[in-house]
């Protein structure tokens, strides 16, 4: 009979993570890319061992899923790569769960994983560095139970060190995993400081992450100084707004139901096979929200950045679900899910549907601060810049040119389509990444004519932006983007000629 439940639990796992690569499937097809995501499309143009914003694993993954970049016209197959990662990553939930539960608890645990905003829509639909990273964060978090089963076993010990390694190369803060393992050691199992496979696991991590200190070292460390100067306390004042900001941020991201259920039984008495891993997991993910949390009160935070932590808290929520009684478990079931589908066609429903804006701003800044603009209308504005640009320019190839990293945006849906190159002229702080594509970038190009894109919803004066690398900074078209028969914002087209000659 148990068996028997164990299938069943197993077949509806594999339907429920079905249904949501359905929705999330559906979405890629509809929804523009993201400025972020355009960013981390462009690091896949130029393969390096590590980026000025990030390890290079999102760029592999990237590479992977469109075929060496041969598909990447296509937003199903740019965004496949998160598809199949949060399925994986459902998959390893599931396995962690019914390694320390049941199958019931597995179950509960992917419903919660893809109910999650940050999981389901961060990870598992845009290209984001959280993309592999929770294949891999998962996966450490499976082998974490299979570590506590005999830890005199190698071969465990060998891919919590891979996972923990590769999750690392996707995003840094998977450091955590390792810092929750080293946390169990001191207060509960030191005997793994007398381990041989303990020290062999941490050594292949350190083997896999070490191009991220070879390249800083080669680039006097600029990601920790850019990084560290995000994070590093500074400001004498304490910042409430940044703190209530953060934590509904992460309410709201990470699904208030699920949040709910992991403090309800934090403090859950478990049995002793059970135990250890819940130990482990909370390491990884209580130290990790506090120092967000921590940062939120006097530095700018982002909400995702909790996304891991929830993840490796989740299994207290699924063993704590699993053992309701059947009405409250398909109240909250219902409610959860209602939740999370609810948010994402709303949200899905405005920024395709809503007419014109979301903003009160008008005039050359119309449209300033909708985030929803960011993926609506961008297609059809590189479209009708290619009509602009082929009137003008019969046989020359003039490149584009941007002044922060964000012209990525520009890059793929204006610049990509055109086979010209996207030039950044800035500080290192403002281009990030296009700083080391330079001398890629600029072999062979004649800088004398460029041309930019200025959108009203993030305004700049590009006469000022660009007056140290040209003389003659003009306007020549403006692009009106409609959304539903309403003007939703515009792109200014400006041709700068008058090359100074400097990067």
């Amino acid at each position: 009979m148990a068996l028997e439940n164990d299938k069943i639990f197993a077949k509806k796992s594999v339907w429920l993570v079905i249904a949501f690569t359905v929705i999330r499937l559906v979405l890629s097809t509809f929804l523009n890319l993201g400025n972020d995501e355009s960013y981390y499309l462009s690091f896949a143009r130029q393969l390096q061992i590590n980026y000025f914003d990030h390890p290079p694993l999102v760029a592999l993954w990237v590479r992977f899923f469109t075929a060496n970049l041969a598909l990447e016209d296509h937003l199903f197959f740019i965004r496949l790569g998160s598809l199949v990662a949060c399925a994986l990553s459902s998959f390893f939930i599931y396995k962690t769960i019914t390694a320390i539960s049941t199958a019931k608890a597995g179950f509960a645990g992917v419903f919660l994983y893809n109910i999650s905003l940050y999981a389901s829509i961060t990870a598992g639909l845009f290209i984001f560095p959280d993309t592999p990273q929770m294949v891999f964060w998962t996966a450490s978090m499976y082998f974490v139970t299979q570590i506590l089963r005999n830890d005199e076993k190698l071969l465990p010990w060998v891919f919590f060190g891979v996972c923990a390694g590769l999750s690392i190369m996707s995003k840094v803060h998977a450091v955590f995993l390792w810092g929750g393992v080293f946390l169990y050691t001191v207060f509960y199992r030191r005997s793994w400081f007398s381990n041989k496979w303990f020290y062999l696991s941490a050594a292949i991590t350190a083997v896999i992450i070490s191009p991220i200190l070879i390249w800083n070292i080669q680039n006097d460390f600029i990601t920790f100084r850019f990084h560290g100067e995000r994070v590093v306390v500074k400001e004498s004042g304490f910042n409430f707004m940044g703190l209530l900001r953060e934590t509904v941020g992460q309410i709201v991201i990470n699904n208030p139901f699920t949040i709910a259920l992991i403090a309800f039984f934090f403090f859950k008495k478990y049995n002793l096979n059970t135990d250890k891993a819940v130990k482990v997991f909370k390491l990884m993910g209580i130290p990790l929200l506090v120092v967000i949390f921590f940062l939120s009160m006097f530095r700018t935070t982002l909400p995702h950045w909790s996304g891991p932590a929830y993840v490796s808290l989740l299994p207290i929520a699924a063993i704590g679900l699993s053992e309701m009684n059947l009405a409250k478990f398909k109240i909250f079931y219902r409610s959860a899910f209602g939740y999370t589908v609810g948010l994402i066609i709303l949200i899905a429903a405005a920024v395709i549907f809503y007419p014109g804006t979301f903003s009160n701003e008008a005039g050359l800044a119309l449209g300033r601060t909708d985030t929803s603009l960011d993926a609506f209308g961008w297609k059809e504005g590189g479209e009708k810049y290619a009509e602009i640009y082929k009137k003008r320019n019969t046989s020359s190839k003039h490149p584009m040119v941007c002044n922060t990293w964000w012209g990525a945006h520009d890059e793929y849906y204006f610049a990509r389509p055109l086979n010209i190159k996207m030039i950044g002229l800035g500080s290192v702080l403002d281009i990030h990444h296009y700083a080391w594509r330079l001398k890629y970038d600029t072999a062979n190009i004649k800088m004398d004519t460029a041309y930019t894109i200025v959108h009203s919803y993030d305004y700049f004066d590009a006469k000022k932006a660009f007056a140290n690398y040209y003389s003659k900074i003009d306007s020549i078209s403006t692009i009106p983007i409609f959304r539903n028969k309403k003007l939703a914002y515009n792109f200014y087209v400006y041709e700068l000629t008058g090359w100074k000659g400097k990067y």
